[in-house]
């Protein structure tokens, strides 16, 4: 699905500041950004505050739906990573430089 009309809520820090915590629980940093979970209303609010990335979703038999938000373009991992960034703990936030430095790299 792709992504709505830019949102009010884009740049709001306190918006930033809660998608960052959602991401630092429920996120998983590697060269693209990912957050599954059953919340249909949560990864629909993340999307919207990042305002990047696609959301898929995902029927297994025998198990709960879910709903992933996903990034892989390079340009807006950067975007998500910069903008949560200063919302990270000190695990998480190594990790996001990580990824960062290694993508300026390439």
């Amino acid at each position: 699905m792709r992504h709505p009309k830019l949102s009010k809520t884009f740049m709001d820090p306190l918006q930033i500041a809660w998608a960052a915590g959602l991401f630092e629980g429920e996120g998983c940093v590697r060269r693209q950004l990912e957050i599954e979970m059953t919340d249909k209303d949560v990864i629909y609010k993340f999307w919207e505050i990042m305002n990047c990335g696609n959301v898929y979703y995902r029927q297994r038999p025998d198990v709960k739906p879910t709903w992933r938000w996903k990034v892989g373009n390079k340009r807006d991992v950067v975007k998500c990573l910069s903008l949560m960034l200063p919302y990270f703990g000190s695990r998480r936030g190594h990790k996001a430089l990580n990824i960062l430095d290694s993508i300026e790299l390439v």
